[in-house]
């Protein structure tokens, strides 16, 4: 039978995969062994960081010489820390879920150099273990990982979603929220059953902002409604 442009396309077809796979392979193994680089020189690159805080971590605090002593006698002191937030401690999250803190993160605490939202929901964690000892505790924590900056300035429903579906299932009188927006973080303190919010910027020490210039304020008037802000003033 004569070979027509149809025949050689039906056989040369099964011959592609075949043809094709030394490259995909090739390629592939190129991105892995690029990947794993790009990781063990991230590691070495930490790994100086954290030598270089050992000369200077003498100058500060005691907390924070016993954190880093702490921190440095684990296996691998580049590896992440990783914490369990039971089910119900986090408003909104009624599943237990894993948050992973990074030593880039905990550098960056120590140095004051910024706090990401994995050391915030840490410092949340540790207060509502010391909270859940007390039968009256009436304060709420939402998750900064679900509210900060970044994701509020995103398309989607994701911060108002979460927003509405906290406040639903809280009956707490008041509810903290701590809110990172550009390398800086506020604190929201929301009282539901009033309507009513405080916040707390150490950067609006003369008064310049309002609640406008806080992107999780749209969310929440989104999510719930219209509350009433007052800006905290910086008490001497």
């Amino acid at each position: 039978m004569p070979l027509t442009k149809s025949s050689v396309a039906q056989e040369t077809t099964p011959l592609l995969p075949a043809i094709q796979t030394p490259t995909l392979l090739e390629t592939q193994q190129t991105e892995t062994s690029s990947a794993v680089e790009d990781a063990i020189k991230a590691k070495k690159e930490l790994e100086k960081k954290f030598d270089n805080f050992e000369h200077v971590v003498f100058r500060k605090q005691p907390c924070v010489q016993a954190a880093h002593l702490r921190w440095s006698q684990r296996d691998d002191d580049t590896a992440d820390y990783i914490f369990e937030v039971p089910g119900g401690m986090i408003v909104g999250h009624e599943d237990t879920f894993n948050v992973p803190i990074s030593t880039e993160d905990i550098l960056n605490l120590w140095n004051l150099d910024g706090l990401s939202s994995s050391i915030l929901l840490y410092f949340e964690w540790g207060l509502c273990n010391m909270l859940r000892s007390r039968n009256d505790n009436r304060c709420g924590f939402l998750n900064p990982y679900s509210i900060e900056g970044s994701l509020c300035i995103q398309p989607g429903p994701a911060v108002k979603e979460y927003l509405t579906h906290a406040l639903s299932v809280s009956n707490y009188d008041f509810m903290l929220a701590p809110y990172a927006q550009e390398d800086h973080w506020v604190l929201f303190v929301l009282c539901p059953k009033q309507r009513t919010g405080y916040i707390l910027d150490s950067k609006n020490k003369k008064q310049t902002k309002t609640e406008r210039s806080y992107w999780l304020t749209r969310h929440l008037q989104d999510a719930v409604g219209s509350y009433t802000w007052t800006m905290a003033k910086e008490v001497l």
